[in-house]
């Protein structure tokens, strides 16, 4: 990076600002999901310059203080804090929910296991029932998740954290249902 100014060589390093201009959308979208998960500081790295970008185009006022579009070095750190902040939250989430498919998956797999072989043979309307169920609970989280209605600035109120709360909740318990279903059945 040059001293005072953001770096425009681009992160895979070919000299384009950016560096994923003319790909196909999906082959874009998939380079941009892979620098997320696998390589973060080259998305964090990205993910500013592109933000920069954008500002410059939107953003008369920014446009008129830095007309060679340059931000000094602080300025462009600023940008990158946000972003670095914003990955961190992402990152974050896809973990968590991770963790949280292979509990509903894994628990459902071996209760469904253990009702099948300690307990008694599920009947084909049990099963038919549970997968019903399932669906029901799942559907109704998905309808009934509140979003922009309660979102604030950070997002970190009482009613926004239950609500992604109940959310989460329901999900788990459908998808651990339905994941009971299809052990227990077999």
């Amino acid at each position: 990076m040059e001293k005072g100014n953001i770096h425009q060589g681009g992160v895979f390093g070919d000299g384009e600002g950016g560096g994923l201009g003319d790909e196909k959308k999906g082959e874009r979208m998939l380079k941009e999901i892979m620098l997320l998960v696998f390589w973060p500081t080259r998305f964090i790295k990205f993910a500013t310059e592109e933000t920069v970008k954008a500002e410059f185009k939107t953003n008369k006022q920014l446009k008129e203080s830095f007309p060679n579009e340059q931000l000094p070095l602080e300025k462009y750190m600023e940008f990158e804090k946000g972003i670095r902040g914003s990955t961190y939250t992402i990152r974050h989430s896809f973990a968590v929910g991770f963790g949280w498919v292979l509990l509903a998956i894994g628990g459902g797999w071996v209760l469904g296991w253990f009702l099948g072989c300690f307990i008694v043979p599920a009947s084909k309307s049990v099963i038919t029932g549970l997968q019903l169920l399932a669906a029901g609970i799942l559907l109704g989280a998905t309808l009934s998740l509140v979003g922009w209605e309660i979102q604030t600035h950070k997002g970190q109120t009482l009613p926004e954290k239950v609500n992604q709360y109940v959310y989460r909740a329901l999900y788990t318990i459908g998808t651990g249902i339905l994941v009971v279903s299809l052990s227990w059945s077999q």
